[in-house]
């Protein structure tokens, strides 16, 4: 079972600040996921830590590849 919460670490302890739910089925963790994601961009307006992420990633293998073909 998979139990998607909102947790907030930024006094130095931990505070649960929303349950979103939890499940055994795997579309349903994907979707109290993105809930959770959204719950936290309306309440905490924090950015997303990994929304630049695949970006970088992709701009770094295009640039391996071109060191390799060049």
């Amino acid at each position: 079972m998979v139990s998607i919460q909102v947790i907030d670490k930024s006094s130095g302890k931990y505070k649960l600040l929303k349950t979103i739910g939890s499940s055994f089925v795997e579309a349903e963790v994907e979707k109290m996921y993105l809930e959770g994601k959204e719950w936290i961009h309306r309440h905490i307006g924090e950015m997303d830590l990994f929304a630049g992420f695949a970006q970088d990633v992709q701009k770094q293998n295009e640039a391996e590849e071109r060191d390799v073909y060049s």
